[in-house]
């Protein structure tokens, strides 16, 4: 579970109550909270910062409400599939792949990442 993880990594409040309450749910899991590891640190990074210019080492559940509170989730569209679909082509060991990757059809990858290439030339 990497929320709680996180918490304790960056000295902030250990309970997960306030992501239980805003998501609604007990598995805090990169899947069950539908953001990335990247993103969950992204606003725990800021829930420290809003602390330290309010002159606190200690950051409070309302530090993490306001963060979450302002929180827009991005909107990667077409660079992220162009980025997964290069990573597909280069990538030569099955292992590495998620279980619906590692079936996909080669030169049906070189295709779409062709195309989404040209687009973006």
């Amino acid at each position: 579970m990497l929320a709680p993880v996180q918490l304790r990594m960056r000295e902030l409040p250990g309970d997960s109550a306030l992501f239980q309450t805003k998501f609604g749910k007990a598995d805090l899991t990169n899947e069950a909270l539908q953001m990335s590891g990247a993103e969950i640190e992204g606003l725990l990074i800021r829930a420290k910062r809003r602390a330290l210019i309010e002159g606190r080492e200690e950051v409070l559940q309302a530090d993490l409400e306001s963060e979450l509170g302002s929180y827009l989730p991005p909107q990667y569209g077409e660079e992220i599939d162009l980025q997964i679909l290069a990573a597909l082509a280069e990538c030569t060991d099955k292992r590495f792949l998620t279980p619906e990757y590692r079936e996909m059809d080669r030169g049906e990858v070189a295709r779409k990442l062709a195309a989404l290439k040209q687009r973006w030339d």
